[in-house]
Formats: C-alpha cells, sequence, structure tokens
C-alpha cells in the first residue's frame, strides 16, 4: 500500500493497496467496511466533474534542483516522506503519484501556504491554499488531494522544490500543445516516451485504472490500482483517480479566469477517453473534486 505524500521510485516494484469504496451515507460506511475506515469521506458522494471542453488532438477508442532521490529495493514499498523519483528518460524526474492529503497538510502547515499567489504573479488573487471548502473530497490522508486550484498546485510544488510539471523545455506551453510528448512532460511520462496510448500499454483495458468503468465512485488511495503502472516502473495513477493540474495555460484576459490544461481524466472520465493525450480545458480558478495534480522536477 502507498501511503502518504506524493510517493516516488526508481525500480519496480509490486503493489497491495487499501482499497475504500464511496457509500453515501456514514452509516453504510461503517456498517460495511468498519467506523474507523469512514473518517475520510464526506457524507455525501462527490460531484461529478463537467466535460464541458475536453480534447486530446486524436481521435477513437522549470526547474528547481531537487537532491537526489533514495531508491530502493525490488518489491519494496518506498517511503512515503523518502522524497524518491520516477526517471523519464534520463530528462526529468516526475512523483510517482498524485500528490497526497497528508503531503498536502505538511503545506498548508507552512509559511509557504500563508503567502498565497507568490509562486507566480497569474495567482496574485489568491487568498488561500486551503482545498475549496465545502468540496466533496476523500479527504484520507493516503488520498491524492482534490478540491484544489492551479495556483495551489503551483504552489505546493514551489514549496516542495519542485515545479508544477509542463514544458519539457524551457519554453511555456499551452493546453493545446498538451497531447504533444515532444513538448509536454506530462504526456512524455504518460506515454513512456512517445510510444504508448495508456501508462500500460496500446490497448484499452477499462478498470485498469480508476476511470468510470472501475465503479469506484471516487478516488481512491494513490497505487491501489496496480495495474494502473506505466514506464518507468513505479509510476501510478497517471490515468484515472483524479485529473491533474499541467502547466499550461492560455494568458489571455485576468489571470483567475485563464485557461489551463488538468490531465489524465479522473474516476468519473469514461474508459475511452482516459489516454495519454487526453486533457481538459479548466479555469484556472477551478477546484473540482476529481481535480488533483503531481509535480515534475530535474
Amino acid at each position: 500500500m502507498l501511503t502518504g505524500g506524493a510517493t516516488e521510485v526508481r525500480l519496480e516494484m509490486t503493489h497491495g493497496g487499501r482499497v475504500f469504496f464511496w457509500l453515501t451515507s456514514s452509516l453504510a460506511c461503517a456498517a460495511t467496511i468498519g467506523a474507523a475506515a469512514c473518517g475520510g469521506f464526506s457524507s455525501s458522494p462527490p460531484a461529478a466533474p463537467t466535460d464541458d471542453a475536453a480534447d486530446d488532438g486524436a481521435t477513437g477508442p522549470a526547474d528547481a534542483v531537487v537532491p537526489d532521490a533514495p531508491t530502493v529495493p525490488d518489491g519494496a514499498v518506498p517511503d512515503a516522506g523518502a522524497g524518491a523519483t520516477v526517471r523519464v528518460e534520463g530528462l526529468f524526474e516526475i512523483d510517482a503519484t498524485e500528490v497526497t492529503n497528508a503531503a498536502y497538510a505538511k503545506f498548508l502547515s507552512s509559511a509557504a501556504a500563508f503567502d498565497a499567489g507568490a509562486s507566480d504573479p497569474n495567482c496574485a488573487w489568491k487568498r488561500s491554499h486551503a482545498p475549496l471548502a465545502g468540496c466533496s473530497r476523500n479527504t484520507n490522508d493516503d488520498a491524492p488531494v482534490s478540491c484544489v486550484d492551479w495556483c495551489d498546485a503551483h504552489a505546493y510544488c514551489a514549496w516542495a522544490g519542485k515545479r508544477l510539471c509542463g514544458a519539457l523545455t524551457s519554453n511555456k506551453i499551452s493546453p493545446n500543445d498538451s497531447p504533444d510528448p515532444g513538448l509536454s512532460r506530462w504526456t512524455r511520462a504518460c506515454a513512456s516516451g512517445v510510444g504508448k496510448t495508456y501508462p500500460y500499454g496500446n490497448t484499452l483495458e477499462p478498470g485498469r485504472c480508476n476511470e468510470r468503468s472501475a465503479d469506484a465512485g471516487a478516488p481512491r488511495a494513490v497505487g491501489s490500482f496496480a495495474g494502473c503502472e506505466g514506464t518507468p516502473a513505479g509510476l501510478f495513477d497517471m490515468l484515472g483517480n483524479v485529473s491533474e493540474w499541467e502547466d499550461a495555460c492560455e494568458l489571455a484576459g485576468a489571470a483567475p479566469d485563464n485557461v489551463c490544461s488538468a490531465r489524465g481524466g479522473s474516476f468519473d472520465t469514461l474508459a475511452v477517453d482516459a489516454r495519454c493525450a487526453f486533457y481538459q480545458r479548466r479555469v484556472r480558478s477551478t477546484a473540482e473534486p476529481g481535480i488533483g495534480f503531481r509535480c515534475c522536477s530535474l
């Protein structure tokens, strides 16, 4: 089971994770899986994110220097707080999972969380990095943080000595560039370079990742879907669970209303849409139950 922060690992590992189910009431949850497991869930299911504007450029089924990451033995589960990384083709490193609630809570307890808007001039309108109040989400420590906007994601990654995954080079990219593995770090990692449609291969396998056909109905603990592993080994949940903010934005108009890219789809995305080239256009200030993030670094 992967727990805690945005865990990362360089070597191939086997994984068996806890699985949580979203139930519509705390009473039903307690009766089914035990009261102790229910504390991280709100009493109502999350609202489904709208796919009002999504594309992937296809049809059919920046950087902070960080310390060298530790490695773990084959088959071992990485220490959630160790800061290990998955290296992509010797070009950059990416978090092995989405950033978790536990990791984000450490950020919120730091001074950086109170300097809202400082990490990017387009976020000067921000006043708080706390997840959106009243937004239904899985709050278990090992679940991906959600109900955070682009500026929250950007600020966390800067605080962690990394950056929100964006352009493969020093140039900025827009949402329209997101599907291109030659331009987008996120896509490069998901597609195992330039070759794969899905992290696990080129043939769709519904339910392998936490998209709609998996019937989870909510984000689950990071790494729970062991089959949703990519290459390099140890890279989990690039598709499904929660969509992930990308540093790919259009800069026209007022900063809070700039359109940015959210990648990979969520627990509510159709399986046929959940592929490496998939992206959704979301206003920078959007905070939804189905959107989280992960970070990249050198």
